[in-house]
């Protein structure tokens, strides 16, 4: 279930205009899961401001998609001060 969770949050962040990256972590993205494991992504969102009835509702929407544990971060918080 977790390729299928996980395909399917590829396709909808594909057309998530938001959406700048998405990154896998965890158990998955160190190869070490077991059939129990979850699946961590990290969803970037594109720099800009955003409300956090906003943001909430977004990752809301994407966490709908079973097996999976979902964190959210502004592009901004990717890169220095001195860029």
């Amino acid at each position: 279930m977790q390729g299928k969770s996980l395909e399917k949050l590829l396709n909808e962040a594909r057309q998530d205009s938001d959406i700048l990256a998405v990154i896998l972590f965890g158990s998955q993205a160190r190869e070490a899961a077991t059939r129990v494991s979850d699946v961590d992504v990290c969803l970037v969102l594109v720099d800009r401001r955003y409300d956090p009835l906003d943001l909430s509702q977004k990752k809301l929407e994407y966490l709908k998609t079973e097996g999976l544990d979902i964190q959210s971060s502004s592009n901004s918080r990717f890169t220095s001060d001195s860029e």
